[in-house]
């Protein structure tokens, strides 16, 4: 083997390595931001819930997409790409993006519903954010476009559309990330070897049926 051929192998190892680092790095990161959102949904509709907590969930939820976003346009193409010249890939990662997705799907689902039926005034939040000095950054260039129009849209009307704009986006990203999951082969289910049922059922955690223990106290009386 070649000096040169060698070292472009060394290189390409190396590339490797550092991709599937940043990509584990961007799954925990997505993760976290996740389980953040998760976290501020709760206080919808609470004592904690006002304004600011609004538009924390805003940026949190954009944040959360653009992470599905980036990490799926980093490890989709190796993929498919490894699937198309039949080589064996290690799908871990995709399993956990996809499982984040997931996640992050339903979160979106709670977020409309309780945009939808709690509906928060932002009038008052916006004119003395309009009064600030401009801070620049892209987590508030929605903010500022809805500053900068003098007839200011709806807050709520404009974040029921996003929030099913970015659903639409996730779906079909967990559509594309759906057709490279691993399947199990159905002929382990014969010997037990799988989680799933031949007839599709998903099994169930079969206990005994035990007496509850209030019961048990007035038996013994």
């Amino acid at each position: 083997m070649s000096l040169m051929k060698r070292s472009s192998i060394v290189h390409t190892a190396h590339r490797n390595k550092e991709e599937e680092r940043l990509i584990n790095q961007g799954l925990v990161e997505l993760n976290i931001q996740v389980a953040t959102f998760r976290d501020l949904l709760v206080h919808v509709g609470g004592s904690r819930d006002g304004p600011e907590m609004r538009e924390r969930i805003r940026r949190v939820r954009r944040i959360c997409l653009e992470a599905v976003i980036s990490t799926n346009t980093a490890l989709l193409p190796h993929i498919k790409m490894c699937v198309a010249e039949g080589t064996i890939v290690d799908n871990n990662q995709l399993i956990c993006l996809y499982l984040l997705a997931r996640l992050l799907q339903r979160e979106l689902e709670k977020c409309l519903r309780l945009v939808s039926s709690l509906p928060m005034d932002m009038d008052e939040y916006f004119e003395a954010l309009s009064k600030r000095p401009v801070s620049a950054g892209i987590g508030n260039m929605l903010t500022q476009i809805v500053l900068c129009n003098t007839g200011r849209p709806d807050f709520n009307v404009e974040e029921v559309a996003s929030i099913q704009k970015d659903k639409r986006e996730l779906g079909n990203m967990m559509d594309d990330m759906a057709d490279l999951l691993p399947r199990e082969d159905p002929t382990k289910a014969v010997h037990g070897l799988t989680s799933e049922e031949q007839d599709k059922r998903r099994w169930t955690v079969r206990r005994k049926g035990r007496k509850p223990l209030i019961q048990c106290c007035f038996c013994n009386k």
